[in-house]
């Protein structure tokens, strides 16, 4: 499966990562996943940030119990990969810990005498144990370099299920008696067909965000366009052949979620919620200014 947006310098970890180490998240794994459902978000019991390097990467790869795996990189503002595992691929992770003696490593493994190097910091839960690892991947025992690796095959298979997103304004800047249409496109870029499951009517939605933005929880979103809408409850599955792309479309009149006009500059993001889901790259724009 071809996947052209998949983080340039996470391909360079991984290529002296990687090296002499099997893959235990083989495309195998992929097609076993056979459930419709759409699980919700349980305890989070692998989170992994990436940091550093001449460009200041900051990434964010987090797993939980339900099998719902996140990746966002802060290269890519706005942007987000999301899949649900199967249980065989939860398996894997959890194997690759226990095998490689997670809980048997030290604290840190950090080369203070190398400059721009990459940072990870892995933080594992299981039963009552929990333990973070700093590493920059330099000089590391072997068990560790395999669970370094074992976590770049990870972030490989979340972002790289074939789907495709961009978002388009129609306009950056708008008064505050505008409107500006919205759409986000959805094109899968693969060679095989992907399935998305849906837990609702919903298929997607837009958000806005005051700048400069400090988080990415929803007490800072200040419009949203499915606030307020009923969704139907259902499970249902949607196919997007290789080559095809889908458009979604809405129109926003710069008001916030209560009716009030806003104005300054805005972060606008979409988001596709299925699974596997994710976001496109965010857009600005500027309301009355």
């Amino acid at each position: 499966m071809k996947c052209f947006f998949y983080p340039t310098i996470l391909l360079l970890i991984l290529f002296f990562v990687a090296c002499d180490f099997p893959s235990p998240f083989s495309a195998g794994d992929q097609q076993e996943d056979t459930r419709q459902e759409v699980l919700e978000p349980g305890t989070i019991f692998l989170n992994v940030d990436i940091t550093g390097g001449f460009a200041g990467v900051q990434q964010n790869l987090h797993v939980d119990e339900s099998g719902n795996a996140f990746f966002k990189d802060s290269l890519r503002p706005g942007a987000s990969w999301e899949i649900l595992l199967t249980p065989a691929q939860l398996e894997d992770i959890k194997k690759l810990m226990t095998d490689n003696d997670f809980f048997g490593l030290d604290n840190s493994y950090i080369n203070t005498q190398t400059a721009d190097a990459f940072i990870y910091a892995i933080a594992y839960h299981e039963n009552d144990q929990s333990k973070t690892v700093h590493t920059d991947g330099i000089s590391v025992p072997e068990n560790l370099a395999r669970i370094l690796h074992g976590i770049l095959e990870l972030v490989s298979t979340v972002t790289g299920y074939g789907l495709q997103f961009d978002l388009r304004l129609s306009q950056s800047q708008i008064d505050p008696n505008q409107s500006v249409d919205m759409t986000l496109l959805v094109t899968n870029v693969s060679d095989q067909p992907v399935r998305l499951g849906f837990a609702s009517g919903q298929v997607f939605d837009f958000l806005a965000v005051k700048e400069p933005v400090v988080g990415d929880g929803p007490e800072f979103v200040v419009w949203n366009w499915a606030h307020g809408r009923a969704f139907t409850l259902q499970i249902w599955t949607l196919d997007i052949q290789p080559g095809e792309e889908k458009s979604y479309q809405v129109t926003w009149d710069g008001r916030d979620n209560n009716g009030d006009a806003l104005t300054g500059r805005f972060a606008i993001r979409a988001v596709l919620v299925s699974t596997p889901g994710g976001s496109p790259i965010q857009k600005y724009l500027d309301v009355g200014n």
